[in-house]
């Protein structure tokens, strides 16, 4: 996140623009939905004062759960597995990442979906079988949904098939999805959308007559670690890896 703060102030020096679109990780993080923060993003953020905040907030948790379960007094090992619970680092990350605090905002000033030229780019993917929603209604209701913390049934930004969530594209058979697909683009006024949040086994991926792109190659160790990059190019495309760059041609 930090990198991606410096990055868009040197493009902006340098005349260009980094668009750091919402994914929903973003979202989860914001709203406290914690199950895939990794233990190394809690470890980043440990100071010499995190035993300290830790403390706290484990006293916190422990007579809030100690008011509804009287029990909890006479249970060993209560504490440890509060640690385990709430690592170092636990506290920073959630003064950063709550609605309103710094990273937080950092993330509602952005969008959900952009278009450049004839080409759309969004996280998850966007769901050709339902009623399609302008651009800036979709960014609009997702920033307003993370910025207030309205994340209830039905919300935007947890649908599976909403724009952070939703894999259509990447994983339905052609038969199910080209025909709404083409229908979705015409609304829009696009050639093809770029979705990532489903990973590839290492390769930037064009499938459904090249109207959608890959671009997650699975550059997390827990999807292999691999490198590439989609490059965009006087319109054309091309696969960037530390060793080559090559036309982007169907599977």
């Amino acid at each position: 996140i930090q990198h991606l703060m410096k990055l868009e102030k040197q493009a902006a020096r340098k005349g260009g623009y980094v668009h750091s679109l919402i994914g929903n990780h973003e979202a989860m993080n914001i709203s406290g939905d914690l199950r895939y923060v990794h233990p190394g993003e809690y470890a980043a953020l440990v100071d010499h004062k995190s035993a300290k905040k830790q403390a706290a907030w484990l006293k916190q948790v422990y007579d809030y759960r100690l008011a509804l379960n009287p029990e909890l007094a006479n249970q060993e090992g209560v504490m440890s597995a509060l640690a385990a619970e709430f690592p170092l680092g636990f506290v920073e990350h959630r003064r950063l990442w709550l609605t309103g605090q710094r990273v937080a905002e950092w993330v509602v000033q952005h969008n959900t979906v952009i278009k450049i030229n004839r080409t759309l780019f969004v996280h998850g993917g966007l769901n050709p079988h339902e009623p399609p929603l302008a651009i800036r209604e979709i960014n609009d209701t997702i920033r307003q949904e993370l910025t207030t913390g309205n994340l209830g049934e039905g919300s935007l930004s947890i649908m599976e098939t909403g724009p952070l969530w939703y894999r259509g594209l990447a994983w339905h058979e052609a038969e199910q999805e080209l025909l709404p697909l083409e229908k979705l683009l015409a609304f829009y006024d696009a050639d093809q959308v770029v979705i990532a949040h489903t990973p590839t086994k290492g390769q930037i991926v064009k499938r459904l007559e090249g109207r959608v792109i890959l671009a997650d190659v699975g550059i997390s160790a827990a999807y292999g670690g691999h490198l590439a990059n989609l490059l965009i190019l006087d319109n054309q495309f091309f696969s960037v890896t530390p060793d080559e760059t090559l036309p982007l041609g169907e599977p």
